[in-house]
């Protein structure tokens, strides 16, 4: 083969692999949108931790605290005291409601000043002792007035194993009746209208009709 030949044998080569360079395509670049970026799966967010509910507490306080005085008694949930710790009263009087008694009530002297809670009335009313009187069995009987518009009176009678009270406010009369511990401060218009609770130990009210007399036989 002379050497005129190669030569064009060469060309054709170099020409060849021009020519297939430019007619093969070349992968065009991707752009950003082409391909979806992959995304993290989505996290959920921790169930709420539940709101700390308190501990239930036996006594409710009331405003007898701020008023300086030391409460009478105090307001309790009777859901909260066991049955047989509660007052036994021969009928459930509507508008009633539970509170324990303070421990130091039967040390009172005349003179003395204490906080004397209604809760039927959303108030808190001052006592003073004005007398004292012995009574049965080692009670002591408490009489006095209310600081409070209009006035208001109080008999307090406390004994080893029961305590009683009666409150008139100007907006009505209250009893209460109960053990040393707990006592059931009920509206008087909705209790016994044949006992008289203003009395000291209670007595039968003087205005009742008189027995019918029995005869014999």
């Amino acid at each position: 083969m002379s050497r005129n030949l190669w030569l064009l044998v060469a060309v054709a080569v170099i020409a060849g692999g021009v020519v297939g360079a430019l007619l093969i395509p070349s992968p065009a670049p991707s752009s950003p949108g082409d391909e979806a970026p992959a995304q993290a799966p989505p996290t959920q967010a921790p169930p709420a931790a539940p709101e700390p509910r308190p501990a239930p507490a036996e006594e409710q306080p009331d405003a007898a605290a701020a008023a300086g005085m030391s409460p009478a008694w105090r307001r309790v949930d009777p859901a909260l005291v066991d049955a047989d710790e509660q007052p036994t009263h021969r009928e459930a009087v509507a508008g009633r409601v539970l509170v324990r008694i303070a421990t130091n009530l039967s040390v009172l002297n005349i003179g003395e000043r204490f906080a004397l809670p209604v809760p039927q009335a959303d108030a808190v009313f001052e006592a003073r002792i004005e007398q004292v009187h012995p009574g049965l069995g080692g009670a002591r009987a408490f009489t006095g007035s209310l600081a409070s518009a209009g006035g208001g009176r109080f008999v307090l009678t406390v004994g080893p194993r029961s305590t009683f009270a009666n409150i008139s406010i100007p907006g009505g009369r209250y009893e209460l009746v109960g053990n040393r511990r707990y006592a059931w401060l009920m509206p008087s218009a909705n209790m016994d209208r044949d006992v008289d609770y203003s009395v000291p130990d209670y007595h039968p009210r003087a205005n009742l009709p008189p027995e019918p007399e029995r005869r014999p036989g």
